[in-house]
């Protein structure tokens, strides 16, 4: 497996997570200007409630090379019989880990999201007062298997 050489973890306290993605668009027509695409607010919200809560976590300097991302997400339910299930309902997972890439990436989490070699996300339930997006990032060895 590959080697770990620096890594961070940390848990961002929500209890309503982001919904937005970037699939969310908006559509308009204008006589001057023709078709214009733009983002949801939903995005947009996504978008700023996801730097307010990485902001307090950034590291000094990006992580390098090939990075390993492990995120979970955790929502909130008061349906006992949900406690500690998986989430399969919408969003979609790859949609809401790729506003998450792009907003570590702004802030300076790592130079692109490209970089990210191993990805795991997942996404469950959890009683109220438990809420909120779990990450790990490491950066390792380009060596996979020896």
């Amino acid at each position: 497996m590959a080697e770990v050489k620096k890594s961070k973890r940390f848990f961002m306290k929500m209890s309503k997570l982001p919904s937005g993605t970037a699939q969310q668009r908006k559509t308009s027509y204008s006589k001057y200007h023709g078709i214009k695409n733009y983002p949801a607010a939903s995005y947009i919200q996504a978008k700023r409630v996801l730097a307010r809560a990485l902001t307090p976590h950034r590291v000094p300097e990006p992580f390098k090379g090939p990075i390993l991302l492990e995120v979970e997400y955790r929502y909130e339910t008061k349906e006992k019989k949900k406690f500690y299930k998986l989430k399969t309902t919408r969003p979609d997972g790859d949609n809401l880990i790729k506003v998450l890439k792009d907003r570590m990436t702004e802030l300076g989490f790592f130079n692109d999201d490209s970089e990210v070699a191993i990805e795991s996300m997942s996404r469950f339930y959890v009683p109220r007062g438990e809420g909120g997006i779990s990450v790990y990032i490491a950066e390792v060895s380009e060596d996979v298997y020896k």
